[in-house]
């Protein structure tokens, strides 16, 4: 019997608002993918904004860092 190589992140009650929460999810679907998983992110509720065309473009995890939430979705 073979290990499943899916993973599934859900991002609910996740609030646009606190980019802090924003990187964590996407980093470990990145990883997984690299891995070679089949990696979904689910975002619902709140976290369902990041969707909308210029939300994820316009939030930074940390203050500094040029790199984007959209940037973070795309190597997931």
């Amino acid at each position: 019997m073979t290990a499943a190589r899916r993973l599934l992140i859900v991002l609910m009650n996740t609030d646009p608002r606190n980019a802090e929460e924003l990187g964590a999810p996407f980093y470990y679907a990145a990883v997984a993918a690299a891995m070679d998983h089949q990696v979904d992110v689910l975002c619902t509720a709140a976290a369902g904004r990041l969707m909308h065309k210029g939300v994820a473009e316009t939030l930074h995890v940390k203050p500094d860092d040029p790199k984007t939430v959209y940037d973070w979705i795309k190597e997931a």
